[in-house]
């Protein structure tokens, strides 16, 4: 590596990272977040194992409870419980997110380059690009952490560094299975860093091995191979796309999405290795998978996480070829163009800020209700905040017999309800249900607020 490590470059990842935690912890405590009851399952798994009783979990009722009996496999859980030892709600895993997603991308990203490419202009073009910006906020999604481990294995590869493609391999391989598919799709560029430059044989060899070991782990765990299966009917989708009885592209927002990161990655278009094994991943998702729209505001944002990091690799790697073209004010107007694309992120961090700071509302009622022990029912907005404690049931995610709802609400202390009747059955009946069984079970309600009924306990003095 030539040079010294221009000034300035801790301080921005540090202003990054702080970025990245504090929209993080304002889309939590200003109820907005993009899939609050994964983010209160996986909180309260890690809470109730941080305290000896397991990552038992009520709030999502399919799933067993346990790490190794969970939909999918994601040991980066296990990091997180003495996070959830230290501090007793989700604020500090999902700022943890924010800062890994943030600081970390900027900071894996500059390890590609040599020593005095790594400039504050480099950083704020990764750690704030839309990718950065958007999974860094998105709840507390397992998946999100293969970013910056991929990141790092790529850096390794580029700059022939056998440790960290290990670390990063093996970081990568804790988050979720997707990990073998994002390993294996880094091989291309390793192989040709090899072929280039003679070199980082080592490196690439430990990635082979990883890729193997992140094929095995699903096996070792579980006894049987990955739970993943974005689409289980390949060739009747490209069937039916070709007859024209399904659009290539469904949601078009997925594309917004693609032409504004890709906007401010321009320099990957340099690393045509990563770049291209990125697009082809986010093209099969757009058009294969049948899950919901990976984009800003969508529920399946995180799947974007096993692309994004050939994006973020390829605009340092892009930067670092095209040093003398991209150097000083022409660089710096690349960030401003990064972070002008990624101004819909921005608001939207700064509307959460500006919205968690209330104390008034619905929210002066969760946060009170969250330092309070006892168990309780909620709408889905509310759960997150709700969910350190050994029972939280949230409203839509268990089926509402009359029998469960008498169950629940005996063991319950407070409910958080809608105030109005719905229209249609049976959430109508549901909704008469609650009505007859909370005040039955002691319960009664003592507060109206944005459209939300809060009921509490009645207790003997």
């Amino acid at each position: 590596m030539a040079g010294a490590e221009p000034r300035g470059v801790r301080p921005t990842i540090a202003a990054i990272g702080l970025i990245g935690a504090i929209f993080a912890v304002a889309r939590l405590r200003s109820l907005r977040s993009l899939s609050p009851p994964d983010l209160a399952f996986f909180h309260q798994a890690s809470w109730n194992a941080a305290r000896g009783r397991g990552f038992a979990q009520t709030a999502l009722e399919f799933d067993a409870g346990t790490l190794l009996g969970s939909i999918h496999l994601s040991l980066v859980r296990l990091l997180w419980v003495p996070l959830s030892a230290l501090w007793h709600g989700p604020e500090l895993l999902v700022a943890t997110q924010g800062i890994v997603l943030s600081a970390g991308a900027a900071g894996a990203g500059l390890l590609a380059v040599d020593r005095d490419q790594r400039t504050p202009a480099l950083a704020l073009l990764l750690g704030l690009s839309p990718f950065a910006l958007a999974l860094g906020s998105c709840d507390l999604r397992p998946l999100t952490f293969v970013v910056v481990p991929a990141v790092l294995v790529a850096a390794g590869l580029a700059q022939a560094r056998l440790g960290w493609v290990v670390v990063g391999g093996l970081g990568a391989i804790l988050a979720r299975e997707e990990a073998v598919w994002v390993l294996a799709a880094l091989l291309p560029f390793g192989v040709t860093r090899v072929w280039k430059r003679r070199a980082g044989l080592p490196a690439l060899a430990a990635l082979v091995g990883l890729v193997g070991l992140a094929a095995a782990v699903p096996h070792l765990a579980w006894g049987h191979g990955s739970n993943i299966q974005a689409n289980t009917d390949l060739p009747g989708t490209a069937a039916a796309i070709l007859a024209g009885e399904r659009p290539l592209i469904r949601w078009p927002v997925e594309l917004a999405f693609l032409g504004r990161a890709s906007l401010a990655a321009l320099p990957a278009v340099l690393c045509p290795e990563l770049l291209v094994p990125g697009l082809l991943g986010w093209g099969f998702l757009a058009v294969f998978s049948e899950l919901e729209p990976a984009a800003p505001g969508q529920a399946g944002l995180h799947y974007l996480s096993v692309v994004a990091p050939f994006f973020l690799a390829a605009t340092a790697v892009g930067v670092g070829r095209a040093a003398r073209l991209l150097h000083g004010q022409r660089l710096w107007l690349l960030a401003a163009l990064s972070v002008v694309v990624a101004g819909p992120e921005l608001m939207d961090g700064a509307r959460w800020t500006s919205q968690a700071l209330r104390t008034d509302g619905l929210q002066q009622h969760v946060r009170r209700i969250s330092a309070l022990p006892g168990g309780v029912l909620t709408v889905s907005q509310a759960a997150p905040l709700l969910s350190s404690r050994e029972v939280v049931r949230i409203q839509g995610h268990f089926t509402p017999t009359p029998e469960r709802v008498m169950q629940v609400a005996a063991e319950i202390d407070y409910a958080l309800l809608p105030a109005g009747r719905p229209a249609d059955d049976p959430p109508a009946d549901e909704w008469d249900r609650w009505q007859d069984a909370l005040p039955s079970s002691g319960l009664k309600p003592v507060a109206e607020v944005e459209g939300v009924v809060v009921w509490e306990r009645t207790r003997l003095d």
